[in-house]
């Protein structure tokens, strides 16, 4: 009879000793599956940031084949700077007439009858 029960418990605790070993086969094969998902999410995330960039990359490229269309459409010209400068001289000769009323020459009038009262 002990030997009986002996038996038992050994086959009892071999029953459960495989279900443990199955069970952590289980989770093992479990874990190595979400390390592959991780890893393929991984994955699709880089490759989707390499191609915002490259997309990034050719708008701003895009950009500036548009900007460069548009300026040699529309080339600034030099009567534009000239203009700009006609102004700026036209300002600069105000102010220098503003400053100089000193070396304007006094009228004629002022002349004789200055020549006149110190000869009379």
């Amino acid at each position: 009879a002990l030997r009986e029960v002996e038996e038992e418990k050994k086959e009892t605790f071999a029953s459960k000793l495989q279900a443990a070993i199955d069970s952590a086969e289980a989770r093992q094969a479990e874990q190595e599956t979400a390390q592959k998902a991780v890893s393929a999410r991984e994955a699709e995330r880089s490759d989707f940031l390499i191609r915002q960039v490259l997309a990034q990359d050719r708008a701003r490229k895009a950009m500036d084949a548009m900007a460069a269309v548009e300026r040699l459409r529309n080339p600034v010209t030099d009567s534009a700077d000239s203009a700009t400068q006609d102004v700026d001289m036209v300002e600069s000769k105000d102010s220098q007439t503003a400053v100089e009323p000193s070396k304007v020459e006094p009228p004629m009038g002022d002349l004789l009858r200055h020549a006149t009262e110190l000869g009379a």
